[in-house]
């Protein structure tokens, strides 16, 4: 078994995207109309928002225009959808 050196995060930028397997032509095109082009555009790369979708709240204390999950649990169905299509 051979070893290699690690890598350093600055040698990173020499290495392009396409490179991955599974990156096609139009994910190289797609990542860089966002500014990524390298390994370390992509692993350096952070969205413009973040939502936490782990904190839990009752629907009464969401305030309007404020984002948020729904979880819920479908326990009964009535009418034209409980019939299936053959």
């Amino acid at each position: 078994m051979s070893e290699t050196a690690p890598r350093r995060l600055r040698d990173l930028v020499d290495i392009p995207v396409d490179r991955l397997r599974n990156i096609g032509e139009k994910r190289t095109a797609a990542l860089g109309s966002m500014g990524i082009d390298n390994i370390f555009d992509l692993l350096t790369w952070y969205p413009r928002r973040y939502i936490d979708r782990t904190k839990r709240v009752d629907l009464s204390d969401l305030t309007v225009g404020e984002e948020a999950a729904v979880f819920g649990e479908v326990t009964k169905i009535k009418g034209a959808a409980s019939r299936t299509v053959a």
